[in-house]
């Protein structure tokens, strides 16, 4: 049997041990689980619900959303299911996509995916102050470090970061806009 270190043996113990955390959610009842689950999810309804009441999904689909195709839905930025704010994209990360649809037009579950997820940075302009550089008022955004080349938006005049404020601010648009990437 390989020599486990001090740290491992800990681990284990919280997950394998009686009174660990895997034995205490074993012992837990399907009532116990299922109520837990419940309230998770009517808890996140309702927070969407409210931070997504103000904000116009035809302004996002058309103006929104091609900023974030642009700036954001790299694979190895927000491209990517981690992380917490998440960009479906043509040629990039795709819900349920064959690989060899990746170029189709977003679906209207991607599109849907995608506002909910940016809704949630709307509290504080989060998503529009995030990619904005430090020394324009922005917020600290990880991406500067990570990959070095610095932050999105240099300056809130950028038309990128317009778009963003405008979105949290309550700008609107026609329900019949035509989202630009909706064409193969």
């Amino acid at each position: 049997m390989p020599d486990v270190g001090r740290n491992d043996r800990s681990k284990q113990a919280l997950w394998n041990a009686e009174g660990g955390i895997l034995w205490r959610f074993i012992q837990l009842g399907w009532a116990e689980v299922g109520g837990l689950f419940l309230f998770v999810a009517i808890v996140g309804c309702i927070e969407n619900t409210e931070v997504e009441s103000g904000l116009d999904r035809s302004y996002f689909r058309c103006s929104v959303q091609p900023v974030l195709d642009e700036s954001c839905g790299f694979l190895a930025c927000h491209g990517d299911v981690v992380r917490p704010l998440r960009v479906y994209a043509r040629n990039r990360l795709r819900l349920d996509a064959d690989p060899t649809d990746l170029n189709e037009s977003l679906s209207e579950e991607e599109l849907d995916a995608n506002f909910t997820s940016a809704a949630a940075f709307a509290d504080e302009f989060l998503l529009s102050q995030k990619p904005l550089d430090e020394d324009a008022d922005g917020r600290y955004h990880q991406g500067r470090e990570r990959y070095g080349y610095g932050d999105v938006f240099l300056s809130e005049n950028e038309r990128g970061h317009q778009i963003l404020r405008g979105w949290l601010e309550g700008r609107t648009s026609h329900d019949d806009c035509v989202y630009e990437g909706s064409e193969p």
